[in-house]
Parts: C-alpha cells; structure tokens; sequence
C-alpha cells in the first residue's frame, strides 16, 4: 500500500507488499550512512510481518550513500564587467555518476545585467569534489544600487543523489567603482546616452567640433561642448617648430604621443617635454627643427590603454 520496490533495471517487484488499512501511508524514508534505508509509515503489516512499530529498517541497500548536493553558500557576489562564481558541493557520500541541472532567475537584476545561465553538473563514481558555476556580471557603467539575482538547482537527473537545504543561492551584483574613462562618461552623460555607443563610446563624436570622446576626455574638454579652446596648438620660435598641448594630471587609462609630418603621409613620433601645471592642468611642448624642414604638420595621437 503507496509502497513499492522497483528492480534494477525498473521492473516491479510483485513479492514486495505491506498491507494496511485504508489510505495507510509511507510517512517517510531516510536513507542511513551505511546505505540501508530507514521506513515510517501507517501498516498493520510489513512483509507478512506484525508491525510491532511504526519505523521498519530495510536491510539490503546501497553499498554507499551517493552523497547530498547543494549551494556551498547561500550568497556570492559578483562585479560589473566580472564573473560570480558559485560553487556546488556532493558531501556525505560519493556513490554512482550524478548529474544535477541548474539555472538562473532574475530578481531585481534582470538579464540585462548578467548573462543567463543555464545546464548541468556532473559527477563521476566515486568524485566528490565540488563544481563551479560561473555567470558573466554585464559592465553597464550605470549609476545603481546593489541587485540581486538567483541560481536554482534541480533534482538530480541522473543518480539517485539528494539535494541538500541550499537548492537557492543568491548573487548580489555590486556596482563597478569608475575610474578613469568610465567615470568620466559617468559624469557627462545620461543613462540613455550611456547605453548609446554612438553617443557615449570612446570614439564617438558628440558635437560638431570633430573631437572624438576620448580625445575630449585627455584633453579635459567637455564631450557636449563645442569648442577650439583647450585643443593643441601649433607655433614656431627662431629654431624650431612648436607643438604644444594641455592635459588634466589626474587623467588615466590613456597614452600621448605627438607625430609629426612634412608630408602627411610618413609620420615620426617625437618626444614631447613636460613644461609646467596649474590648476592640475599639466602642459606639454614637443620641438621640430626649422633647418629639417620648411613645413610641418603634428597631430597628438590619443590611444586608450
């Protein structure tokens, strides 16, 4: 009665029977290190047995448990533009191949904000070490508050495993600390345009002065503002041409380098000097003889790193 016993290869033990009254049920199992299998239920008898108690011990049995399987941890927390890994552990027990299933659920971080996830976790014989879920954290830049998403496990698919108390992780999405290019965006745009490349990306140009965002960037300008004031300059002394550019100190992430040209079509990179700074605004000089040349052109070759 709501009892049965199934052989190896599933095929129903007719010989397996305890009898009770009407609606006498399995109240539960619980299955003992050593394999063998404890059973509580409601029976007036147990294999043509009295039922002197309610709990019966079954004395066939596993060789060996196949182990629990469960979250190692019920939180983990990942960064923009990171990974979150989140380990699953196989305990108490390591007997058979098991195959376990998983997948992750938004919350109040959608799939926008991490790449869905989803597949299984596999186990040898005998293996019980534990297994890593890694999940790609998406780098928005956006200004938000912590957000949170889940990863389930299923039942076991194959191996007669169970799971543990931790079926649910959750993964807390931190913000990216900003710096460099990332902050400065942060700072000039909206959140519209920063989901925008073709507003808010290094090589976009967002006015009509011709300036990329990146070039605004090294140069301290800002992206929304027309302007041809605080762009280089070029000039000449007695001796020598004279190229010179202004940049914040505290900028980041890219490098400078000054090209010059008599031709506009073979390009020397020459070494510019530090000249002075104030106000955090650092210039800086590059020289070109006039007895090498007639004319020149620069150009300052912005690259970010």
């Amino acid at each position: 009665n709501r009892l049965a016993r199934l052989s190896s290869t599933g095929v129903l033990d007719t010989a397996f029977a305890a009898a009770g009254g009407y609606g006498a049920p399995v109240e539960d199992l619980a299955l003992l290190p050593d394999g063998r299998v404890l059973l509580a239920g409601d029976f007036g008898n147990f294999q043509n047995s009295p039922a002197d108690g309610p709990i019966w011990r079954f004395f066939s049995g596993l060789p060996a448990r196949p182990g629990t399987v469960q979250f190692a941890s019920p939180l983990y927390v990942g960064n923009e533009g990171g990974t979150a890994a989140i380990s699953v552990t196989r305990t108490g027990g390591s007997l058979g191949a098991l195959t376990v299933g998983y997948s992750t659920v938004p919350g109040t971080a959608t799939t926008a904000d991490y790449t869905t996830t989803s597949g299984t976790l596999t186990w040898a014989d005998g293996n019980s070490s534990a297994k890593t879920i890694t999940i790609p954290i998406t780098a928005d830049f956006l200004n938000e508050s912590t957000e949170t998403f889940t990863v389930n496990l299923g039942q076991p698919l194959i191996g007669g495993a169970l799971l543990g108390a931790a079926q649910q992780a959750t993964v807390q999405i931190d913000p990216a600390v900003l710096t460099g290019f990332a902050a400065w965006q942060q700072t000039h745009f909206t959140s519209g345009e920063l989901a925008d490349a073709n507003k808010s990306g290094p090589g976009a140009i967002f006015g009509t002065d011709s300036l990329t965002n990146l070039v605004k960037y090294a140069l301290g300008l800002d992206p929304k503002v027309n302007t041809t004031t605080g762009v280089p300059v070029a000039s000449s002394t007695a001796n020598d041409w004279v190229f010179t550019y202004t940049r914040p100190s505290t900028t980041t992430e890219v490098t400078y380098a000054v090209e010059v040209s008599t031709d506009l079509v073979t390009w020397t990179t020459i070494t510019p000097v530090f000249v002075s700074s104030a106000s955090d605004i650092e210039t800086w000089r590059a020289l070109y003889s006039r007895a090498s040349a007639a004319k020149v052109f620069f150009r300052l070759k912005v690259t970010k790193v």
